[in-house]
């Protein structure tokens, strides 16, 4: 009857062994684990050790799930009965293999295509809401970042250049090199992510294709002439001068790529070719190649996926970021990418990109340089930043113009109280204040419609804008907005087109 039942519901391999209360194996049925009649059932499998706990606690009756038994590659459901005075104690062993694997891969599956729709939701409601996560976080982190640099850029323009040595002066240019290439580590990280949670935007303009090449070799000259490797820059014999692209964005993807080339090259050279691929009407495609004799890389083709603009190395993690930046740039600047390298040999990137023309001399393509202006009046300016090294720059600078007399509030509450009792000319607010928010402040002065208030110009100060505060920025008409670290010029300038 026994075996009518089990046969009936079970339909499924199983095992029965009974044993005395000592261990010893006395019978077994059917045949899943490989134990022997005169055995030590205890000694077989640490989870039967457990059993001697049970009898020597007298339980009547135990059941287990998902046994994992390693010796049989067994996963298997385990009843124990103590027996009686007719019957040994003894233990069902239920096959159930199959089924928890497939719970397993199941449940694995669900998980992952939980997860998945998790992500397109949480894709779909940013999308909606024009908010992501992603970037608050990194406009946070970018800020704290970027504050220091900010400072130390300053700080080193204030300094009476008259007054130190040459080496001095040349120590102080390379300390401000360096933090100028720190910001665009941390600018390139945003950048990245803002790319991927669609922030990003391009800004198009007319450009000297010639004055952005001598920038670069500039620089990248005073690189590599301390480690004695050779710079060459060769240009197409017919490469037009005026182009309309996003020069900042091509200048992000040649100082990624030849930041690369100068970090693991320490002999031979590092070479930027430009070539023109085709000229039509007013559209010509470029191509930037960027070669070195360096070290070279190690990487698996067939993780490069364009369309995706993602590229993983397999080994050398030093040089993802920069590389993944330039493929993600690239990508949405409708052009591509090519790498080649080679250990010990050198690397090849070849970067197409394709431009606008220019037909002739137009206004924007005389470049306009800074000049300062002996101001007629003296202008009253509030400054409203909670880090007290800004502040100080800030009053620096604005003192070392001269023309402005300047007071500054220690948060946003004394910011409004003060705004209460004086008339300002410009308010210089950082946006990231930790009390109160900025955009709580401008809106409690907007919200005072008079000709004191209407003749205040803000002129806010931020380390990146997500697109909340931009279209916030928009709503009060705030289209000056001076991105850290900036430079005196920049801070003046912005003040003059408000005059």
């Amino acid at each position: 009857m026994i075996n009518n039942i089990l046969n009936k519901y079970l339909e499924v391999d199983f095992q029965i062994i009974e044993f005395e209360k000592d261990g010893l194996v006395k019978k077994v049925k059917n045949t899943l684990l490989d134990i022997q009649i005169g055995s030590e059932i205890f000694d077989f499998h640490p989870f039967f050790e457990t059993l001697r706990g049970l009898i020597e606690e007298n339980c009547i009756e135990e059941f287990f799930q998902a046994v994992n038994i390693e010796k049989g590659n067994l996963i298997v459901d385990v009843v124990f009965s103590i027996g009686n005075e007719e019957q040994l104690p003894f233990v069902l062993l239920i096959d159930k293999t199959d089924h928890y694997c497939n719970i397993q891969s199941l449940t694995q599956l669900k998980n992952e295509v939980s997860i998945e729709n998790y992500k397109v939701s949480l894709k779909n409601f940013n999308l909606i809401n024009k908010i992501d996560i992603q970037s608050e976080f990194l406009v946070s982190i970018s800020h704290d970042l970027k504050t220091p640099i900010h400072s130390i850029v300053n700080l080193l323009s204030l300094l009476d250049k008259n007054n130190l040595s040459y080496e001095q002066r040349e120590l102080c240019k390379t300390i401000f090199e360096s933090s100028k290439y720190l910001n665009r580590l941390i600018s390139d990280v945003y950048e990245l992510a803002s790319i991927e949670t669609g922030l990003f935007n391009l800004k198009e303009k007319e450009f000297s294709l010639q004055d952005l090449i001598s920038r670069i070799e500039k620089i990248y000259q005073r690189k590599l002439v301390s480690k004695n490797v050779e710079l060459r820059i060769i240009k197409a014999a017919k490469l037009p001068d005026l182009v309309i692209g996003d020069s900042d964005r091509l200048l992000q993807i040649l100082f990624n790529l030849l930041d690369n080339a100068s970090e693991y090259t320490n002999e031979g050279f590092v070479e930027l070719e430009i070539q023109q691929v085709y000229k039509k009407s007013l559209n010509v495609g470029l191509n930037f190649i960027v070669r070195d004799s360096g070290k070279g890389f190690e990487f698996d083709k067939e993780v490069v996926n364009i369309k995706n603009a993602q590229l993983k190395f397999d080994s050398n993690d030093e040089v993802g970021l920069g590389i993944s930046i330039v493929t993600n740039l690239v990508n949405s600047l409708n052009g591509n990418v090519k790498f080649e390298s080679i250990i010990d040999k050198g690397t090849n990137v070849e970067v197409y990109l394709p431009f606008k023309l220019v037909k002739g001399v137009t206004k924007n393509s005389i470049v306009s340089k800074f000049k300062k202006k002996n101001l007629k009046r003296i202008y009253n300016v509030l400054i409203v930043d909670d880090n007290e090294i800004n502040k100080l720059i800030l009053m620096k600078l604005l003192i070392n113009h001269g023309g402005f007399y300047i007071d500054v509030a220690l948060d946003g509450n004394q910011a409004i109280n003060m705004l209460a009792n004086e008339k300002y000319d410009f308010i210089l607010l950082d946006l990231h204040l930790s009390k109160v928010s900025s955009f709580d402040i401008i809106k409690t002065i907007k919200s005072h419609s008079s000709d004191l208030v209407n003749a205040i110009s803000f002129i806010p100060m931020t380390t990146g804008l997500n697109s909340e505060d931009a279209l916030a920025l928009q709503k009060y008409n705030l289209e000056t907005v001076l991105k850290k670290p900036f430079l005196s010029e920049e801070l003046y300038q912005s003040m003059y087109d408000c005059m």
